[in-house]
């Protein structure tokens, strides 16, 4: 643990492998921050967040007992705490 990858210096072969891994840990206390798991409503405040802010939100989430993939108000107060956005 405490090991760091900067995926932009690995190969394409090994980002694709790594996101499909990263799409099957979705939903699950195992999620890396790489793949989407978000509504299409929140497309504007994750996508250009960091592994860690995303792992934060799907953590709380998955904490909330919410289904990291669908949109509500619980789901929007989430978002805007975790990524501090209005």
């Amino acid at each position: 643990m405490g090991k760091t990858i900067n995926l932009n210096t690995i190969s394409t072969e090994a980002y694709s492998r790594i996101l499909e891994l990263d799409k099957s840990f979705v939903a699950t206390p195992h999620y890396l921050g790489i793949a989407y798991f978000w509504s299409y409503e929140y497309r504007h405040y994750l996508r250009d967040q960091t592994s860690a802010i995303l792992m934060k939100v799907h953590r709380a989430f998955l904490k909330a007992g919410l289904r990291v993939s669908e949109d509500s108000d619980e789901h929007y107060a989430i978002v805007r705490k975790i990524t501090k956005l209005n």
